[in-house]
């Protein structure tokens, strides 16, 4: 099972933007830690840490 943070990197992979993945996250129902609605800079957060 692939983690939120292997979607993410292989959307951004894609060339996806932060805002088309946070959309794509939530169109398919990937909750947040605070499970709310994806925002690009969340996405970016994910991107960024090592």
């Amino acid at each position: 099972m692939a983690t939120v943070r292997d979607t993410i990197g292989g959307m951004a992979g894609q060339g996806m933007s932060l805002r088309a993945i946070a959309r794509e996250l939530d169109r398919r129902g990937v909750p947040t830690a605070r499970g709310g609605a994806w925002q690009a800079v969340q996405v970016r957060a994910v991107l960024a840490r090592p």
